[in-house]
C-alpha cells in the first residue's frame, strides 16, 4: 500500500473487509482527483471560459473533501459526496456549458452526459450505496438529459435536430432509465447481502461476549480453586514441617544417646545419618513444592529490573557457596527487563547455583551470564563448565522431580529447573538449554523487554 494512503486510512480499522472497502475507496477518489487535474490542465492549455474552471475546481474540492471523511471512517458519505461531485461536474460541464458556449459539439457532449451519469451508476453500485431509489434515479438522470436536449433545442433551433438526433436522445433516455433499474435491483440485493453479512457480525460479536463472560467466570472459578490449593500447600507443609523436624532432631539425639552410652555400632550410625538425610532432603522437598505451586500463572505487576544489580544481589546471597567453590562469575552489560523482580531472582540464583554445584571434581566453576534484545523479548545466557547433559536428559530437564545425579549430587530436590520453566512461563517468555556431556551448558531463557500486558 502506498505511503499517502496511510495519511487518509483512519487509525482506528482493525476489520480488514471495511480496510479493503476503505482503500478501494481511495483509489477511486485519487483517480477522479487525478481526471480534474488532467482536465484543468486541458482547460487552461486551451484558455476555456470560467465556467470550465468552476467546474475543475468543484471536482477537486469534492475529491477532496471526500478523502477527508475517509480518515475519519465515514465511508457512505464519502462516496456520497464523490456521487454528487460528480453530479454537479457533469451538471456544468454539459448543460450549463452548452448554454453558455453553445457549439458544433453540442450533441457530442449529451454522450459524454450519458456516459458520465451511467459511471455514477457504477460507482454507487460498486459501493452499495443506496443515495436515492430507482424512481428518484431515474427522475434525476432522465431530467438531466431532458435538460441537455432542452438547452441544445433553445440554443440552436429545431432545425438542426435530425431524426438520428432524436432516436439517440430517446435510446439515451430508456438506456439511462433502464441502467437506474438494474442499479436499483442491485443495490437492493447487494444491501440484503450486507445486512445478512451484518446480522452474522452482529451474532458473532454477541456470541464473543458470550464465551468471554463465559470464560471469564470459569477463569475466577479456576482462581478461586487455585487459591484453595496454595491454601490447602501451605496447610500441609507447615504440617509436613514439624514431624520431619521431629524425626530429624530425634534421630540426631538416638545418635548422641548411642555415643554417650560407648555405642559403636556402623550400621546403626548409618541408619540415624540416613535418617537425618532423608528428612532433610523432605523438608527441602516439601518448601520446593510449596515455591513450585506459589509461583502465579501470571505475574501481578510487571517492573524494569535492572540485571546487573539484580545478578549482584544473588551473588551477594550466594557468597559462601561462592566462596567454597572458588566459583569465577562474569557478565557483561546485561540490558534491562521486565518482570516480578522477587521471581526472576530466584530464577538467576537457581541457574547460577546450578552451575556451580554440577561440576567435576577438583575443577573450578566459571560461569558466564550474558543478554541482548530479540524483538519484544530479552534474551538471556547462563553459560558454565560443568559436566553437561546428554540430548536424553534434555528433553526432561524441566520435568518436576526429576534428577539425573542423585547419586553423585544427592541434595537436590529436581524441583528447581522446573520452577525455573514456571517463573519464566509466567512472564510469557521462553526457556530452552543447549549442551553436552563433559563441555558445559548453556541455559537461555527470554523476559519481556518493557511492559507488555500478559495477563
Amino acid at each position: 500500500m502506498p505511503n499517502w494512503i496511510y495519511y487518509f486510512m483512519p487509525h482506528n480499522v482493525v476489520n480488514k473487509l471495511e480496510k479493503r472497502r476503505l482503500t478501494y475507496a481511495l483509489w477511486v477518489i485519487s483517480g477522479l482527483g487525478i481526471f480534474f487535474i488532467l482536465v484543468l490542465i486541458v482547460h487552461t492549455v486551451c484558455k476555456m471560459t470560467p465556467v470550465h474552471y468552476y467546474a475543475d475546481a468543484f471536482g477537486l474540492i469534492g475529491a477532496y473533501v471526500a478523502a477527508s471523511f475517509i480518515r475519519k471512517n465515514k465511508l457512505v458519505l464519502a462516496v456520497k459526496t464523490i456521487v454528487i461531485t460528480l453530479l454537479v461536474a457533469i451538471l456544468v460541464y454539459g448543460p450549463i456549458v452548452d448554454y453558455v458556449e453553445p457549439g458544433t459539439v453540442m450533441f457530442l457532449r449529451l454522450y459524454v452526459t450519458i456516459f458520465a451519469l451511467e459511471a455514477a451508476l457504477l460507482l454507487m453500485v460498486s459501493f452499495y450505496i443506496a443515495i436515492l431509489n430507482y424512481v428518484y434515479l431515474a427522475l434525476l438522470f432522465t431530467s438531466y438529459l431532458l435538460l441537455h436536449f432542452f438547452v441544445i433545442v433553445s440554443k440552436n433551433g429545431w432545425d438542426t435536430v435530425t431524426p438520428e438526433m432524436i432516436s439517440y436522445g430517446i435510446i439515451g433516455v430508456l438506456a439511462i432509465n433502464i441502467s437506474c433499474f438494474i442499479a436499483s435491483l442491485m443495490l437492493r440485493y447487494n444491501n440484503d447481502l450486507m445486512n445478512k453479512i451484518n446480522a452474522d457480525n452482529k451474532e458473532i460479536v454477541e456470541n464473543n461476549i458470550r464465551l468471554e463472560a463465559e470464560v471469564k467466570n470459569r477463569t475466577g472459578d479456576l482462581q478461586n480453586s487455585n487459591d484453595n490449593l496454595k491454601q490447602f500447600a501451605h496447610i500441609v507443609s507447615h504440617e509436613l514441617k514439624e514431624p520431619l523436624r521431629t524425626i530429624s532432631g530425634f534421630s540426631g539425639l538416638l545418635q548422641k544417646k548411642l555415643d554417650n552410652l560407648n555405642v559403636n555400632d556402623p550400621d546403626i550410625k548409618d541408619y540415624t545419618q540416613t535418617i537425618q538425610n532423608s528428612s532433610r532432603h523432605m523438608a527441602n522437598l516439601v518448601k520446593e513444592m510449596l515455591t513450585f505451586s506459589s509461583v502465579q500463572q501470571s505475574p501481578k505487576t510487571l517492573v524494569e529490573i535492572k540485571m546487573n544489580e539484580l545478578v549482584e544481589l544473588v551473588l551477594n546471597q550466594i557468597d559462601n557457596i561462592v566462596q567454597e567453590k572458588k566459583a569465577e562469575i562474569t557478565w557483561t552489560a546485561l540490558p534491562n527487563a521486565y518482570g516480578e523482580s522477587l521471581l526472576v531472582f530466584q530464577l538467576m540464583q537457581n541457574l547460577i547455583i546450578n552451575g556451580i554445584k554440577y561440576q567435576p571434581k577438583n575443577n573450578t566453576p566459571k560461569i558466564t551470564i550474558s543478554g541482548s534484545p530479540k524483538g519484544q523479548f530479552i534474551e538471556y545466557i547462563v553459560t558454565d563448565n560443568g559436566i553437561g547433559m546428554s540430548n536424553d536428559t534434555l528433553l526432561k530437564i524441566f520435568d518436576p522431580l526429576y534428577r539425573e545425579h542423585k547419586h553423585e549430587y544427592g541434595d537436590g530436590t529436581g524441583m528447581g529447573l522446573s520452577i525455573c520453566k514456571k517463573i519464566v512461563d509466567a512472564h510469557h517468555g521462553k526457556i530452552w538449554v543447549s549442551s553436552e556431556l563433559s563441555t558445559g551448558t548453556c541455559f537461555h531463557f527470554t523476559l519481556p523487554a518493557y511492559n507488555m500486558p500478559i495477563a
